[in-house]
């Protein structure tokens, strides 16, 4: 029986970040201690990768545009030689219409660099089975050097898991009231159900759902579209918020 944590907003993903690394840690201690009396695959999803199972939280986040940082997980991570996305030119010819034949410009934001622990996460473990410890939190500084909550998250979370509003930007696009999440509807309501949709899919028997939300901007009115869904499609499964 599975359990999926929706977190909705920027603090509401800085909680779900701390909450995730206490669950990886946790995982960690046990599995030295040789001790199975905590089912992690309520909260976690086995999945192999190249060959090794790595766990994946049954997680949905959602931010603003920008917000994740440099571990972009929602965005297309597909590159060409050059670095450039591959997906560039048709996004380009898809913005063609027929109310005009003149030429568009593309313009691309610079790359966010990845925070020095994200760094040291990937490299940890080389190929060659040689291990690169991780430094302690003073040496990082976090305190002065994060910049958003994916900064200082030890698990991956696949693409599928997060999503990031196309029409709110992060510090940029105030989104301050309730009734603003309420009022995003049509396509982007649609893709993020359809995210939601998909870690249910994922899940045998789901028990409940762990909502983590902002309350002081329109995330709650986005909270609540998916509060709406889960009554609607899920009326006997659990909701802790």
């Amino acid at each position: 029986m599975e359990v999926i944590t929706l977190q909705v907003g920027h603090f509401a993903n800085h909680v779900g970040a701390h909450f995730w690394n206490f669950q990886d840690e946790s995982a960690a201690h046990e599995e030295l201690e040789e001790d199975d009396s905590v089912d992690y695959s309520r909260l976690f999803q086995c999945v192999e990768v190249q060959g090794v199972a790595t766990w994946r939280p049954r997680v949905l986040s959602i931010d603003r545009k920008g917000a994740s940082g440099a571990t972009a997980h929602g965005a297309v991570v597909t590159t060409n030689g050059d670095g450039a996305r591959d997906d560039e030119e048709v996004a380009v010819q898809n913005l063609h219409t027929d109310s005009w034949d003149g030429q568009l410009e593309l313009l691309r934001s610079e790359v966010v660099p990845k925070h020095p622990f994200q760094v040291d996460l990937e490299a940890e473990a080389l190929e060659d089975g040689e291990q690169r410890g991780i430094k302690s939190s003073a040496e990082y500084s976090f305190g002065e050097t994060v910049r958003t909550w994916s900064d200082y998250l030890k698990v991956q979370l696949p693409r599928r898991s997060v999503y990031e509003l196309e029409r709110v930007h992060h510090g940029i696009s105030p989104f301050a009231f309730y009734f603003e999440g309420l009022e995003m509807r049509g396509q982007e309501e649609e893709e993020i159900l359809d995210k939601a949709r998909r870690q249910v899919e994922l899940c045998d028997q789901l028990e409940a759902l762990q909502v983590i939300y902002d309350m002081q901007d329109g995330m709650g009115g986005v909270s609540e579209l998916l509060m709406r869904w889960a009554k609607e499609e899920m009326p006997k499964s659990g909701k802790f918020l």
